[in-house]
């Protein structure tokens, strides 16, 4: 059975669901997308069942995601998992988001690792440590994804997510749909408790400030737009968003 008004810091199903019942909270139809999450994870069980090592297990896992989200864009279904899921059509937050989901259901070592713009998985079992692009499904090496954070920025990227982290990140995701549907109060108490349970994710407070630029509160924006400059000095929209609150002012 799926939680309908589920505990942020209680999830106990795989990550995915838990998105998804974030979602059906709200009252989205999350129905075709849990039957396909459910199917996708019955089928890497059944092709992990003998074990597989690290890189066997993470191509297997890709294989199989990738007949759900066949279609790669760069913002899939304004950012709902449900949509996502449903349309096959996903972004690299989606595909992490669904191996992390796998993860949690056959007990693998997998956790996201956000870097600006772009998320990934880490599989980290005490032995191998192997950072995975889930859009291209290739390894990518450590050093490379160093050379891309930006300079002030190194505590707030290349961190291993905990689980309640990924759930400030479906939190503020639903913010911005509660807003775009015209819920401003629960919009912002949605972005109260992604910010609580994820204090150190950069989107949160920029799409949270592109929601006080749009109310007119420029005051408000601006303090979002700092905060998020103060976790990465380079972040490009913020940069402009505080430059906007800042003309307003």
């Amino acid at each position: 059975a799926r939680a309908t008004a589920p505990d942020p810091e209680a999830a106990v199903s795989p990550l995915g669901f838990e998105a998804l019942a974030v979602e059906e909270a709200v009252g989205i139809d999350v129905s075709e997308a849990h039957g396909r999450l459910t199917r996708l994870v019955a089928t890497v069980r059944s092709r992990l069942s003998g074990g597989a090592g690290a890189h066997q297990a993470l191509a297997t896992i890709a294989d199989a995601v990738h007949t759900v989200c066949p279609q790669l864009v760069n913002e899939a279904a304004g950012g709902l998992y449900s949509g996502a899921l449903a349309s096959g059509t996903c972004d690299c937050d989606i595909l992490t988001v669904t191996y992390l989901t796998v993860g949690d259901a056959l007990g693998l070592p997998l956790a996201a690792v956000f870097l600006p713009d772009h998320v990934l998985v880490v599989w980290d079992d005490g032995r191998d440590r192997i950072y995975w692009e889930t859009t291209a499904a290739e390894v990518r090496p450590a050093w490379a994804l160093e050379a891309l954070v930006p300079e002030g920025a190194e505590g707030t990227y290349l961190q291993r997510q905990s689980r309640t982290q990924m759930m400030g990140y479906f939190y503020q995701v639903r913010a911005n749909y509660r807003f775009a549907q015209g819920d401003e109060a629960g919009a912002f108490e949605d972005y109260a408790t992604a910010e609580r349970l994820n204090p150190t994710f950069v989107l949160t407070f920029n799409n949270r400030g592109r929601v006080h630029l749009l109310r007119g509160d420029a005051d408000a924006a601006l303090a979002d737009y700092s905060r998020a400059l103060a976790l990465d000095p380079t972040y490009a929209d913020a940069l402009y968003g505080r430059a906007t609150a800042l003309l307003m002012l």
